[in-house]
């Protein structure tokens, strides 16, 4: 009977310390995904400026090249299902949506000089499902 009792007490110990990890495993993954996604500090509806656009896109490349996110021959960031990082500007004055590499390919400070005082809304961010961290950004030029 004691020996009974003994094998079921530590096998309830067992059991509770696998779902301790877990659920410990998953808040430290949650809280890592805010902390990496509060660097861009971009809300859904938040209007930014374009030199805070700027800012953002920055961090998005030097995060994709820090996680070594390959790019396809157009010089593209490839999205992956973890930690890459898209951003977009829908320009309303020329009808076109730029991707960051372009903007970046062009300079980075070009695009300061000639939209730093312009407004942006932001209008879509999505998140990689399994990580949670932010994916794409969508920004639309105000008016």
């Amino acid at each position: 009977m004691r020996r009974t009792i003994l094998i079921i007490t530590l096998i309830f110990i067992i059991i509770m310390s696998v779902l301790g990890g877990m659920l410990f495993s998953g808040i430290t993954k949650v809280n890592e995904a805010k902390r990496a996604n509060a660097k861009y500090d971009i809300s859904l509806g938040d209007e930014i400026t374009g030199s805070q656009a700027a800012t953002i896109m920055s961090r998005a490349i030097d995060q994709n090249e820090r996680n070594k996110v390959p790019k396809d021959e157009n010089g593209l960031y490839i999205e992956n299902s973890t930690n890459s990082i898209k951003i977009e500007l829908k320009m309303i004055t020329i009808d076109n949506t730029y991707n960051m590499e372009a903007i970046y390919d062009k300079g980075i400070t070009n695009f300061v000089a000639n939209f730093n005082t312009i407004n942006f809304k932001c209008t879509n961010i999505q998140y990689h499902k399994g990580t949670g961290l932010i994916s794409r950004i969508t920004f639309e030029e105000q008016e």
